[in-house]
């Protein structure tokens, strides 16, 4: 069974690019967050109860910074799917059960542009 929680962030960035792009200057986006987990349900009849999905992922949440100023970044450029892979390498697992995983991050950086990736 699969469960997903839906996070609204806000934030900034610029990227590195070798070719001519608006996302070479500072510019913010409204993102839309989808975590999924995945796992068998438990004798409560859930998969994790939605709240320690919601407190795993914000201590790691990136709204309202600049995602150019963090450390994960400094190497690497703040793209949709670089932020999945902080996400993901990020969140502190002690908050899921036993047999649950993350098995999907969605990031909507517009309403008509995500990048997605699943374990």
């Amino acid at each position: 069974m699969k469960i997903t929680r839906i996070f609204e962030w806000a934030y900034g960035h610029k990227l590195n690019l070798s070719y001519l792009s608006k996302c070479s200057s500072y510019h913010g986006h409204n993102a839309i967050v989808h975590v999924e987990v995945e796992g068998p349900l438990n004798k409560e009849g859930m998969v994790m109860d939605f709240s320690l999905l919601k407190k795993m992922i914000e201590e790691v949440t990136f709204d309202h910074k600049n995602l150019n100023d963090l450390d994960y970044f400094k190497d690497k450029n703040p793209t949709a799917e670089n932020m999945i892979n902080f996400l993901y390498d990020s969140v502190d697992k002690k908050y899921l059960p036993n047999n649950v995983k993350i098995s999907r991050i969605r990031i909507y950086e517009t309403s008509k542009s995500y990048a997605e990736k699943e374990w």
